[in-house]
């Protein structure tokens, strides 16, 4: 089973006649690549740069997490009183509908 066989004839000749394009652009990435490579110290200072920017962004995200956390709490506080509260008010408002029946009942037994 050779090569050609695998791809077939008519894609093997396209294959060979576009051989030298793509040697051609291999030769080009390689050379971008090394060119990259030879720049690598002026990236590292960038790199080193970008680096401390996203701490910075990193330290400042936390800080406003922690500012959300605690006005979370402040506000799971708040609601733990007015559910206190609520729950006063309810009892009071049935011992109120309570005294109020028993009242009535009386008025209108002793008539």
């Amino acid at each position: 089973m050779g090569l050609g066989t695998f791809l077939g004839g008519e894609a093997l000749k396209e294959l060979l006649r576009l051989s030298p394009q793509i040697i051609n652009a291999a030769q080009q990435v390689y050379t971008t690549v090394n060119k990259n490579r030879r720049q690598g110290s002026e990236t590292d200072s960038a790199l080193n740069g970008r680096i401390s920017r996203l701490e910075a962004v990193d330290v400042a995200q936390a800080e406003l997490l922690e500012q959300m956390a605690q006005q979370l709490q402040s506000q799971a506080k708040a609601l733990e009183s007015l559910a206190s509260r609520i729950r006063s008010l309810t009892t009071l408002a049935a011992g109120s509908l309570v005294l109020s029946t028993l009242i009535i009942a009386a008025v209108l037994i002793w008539r």
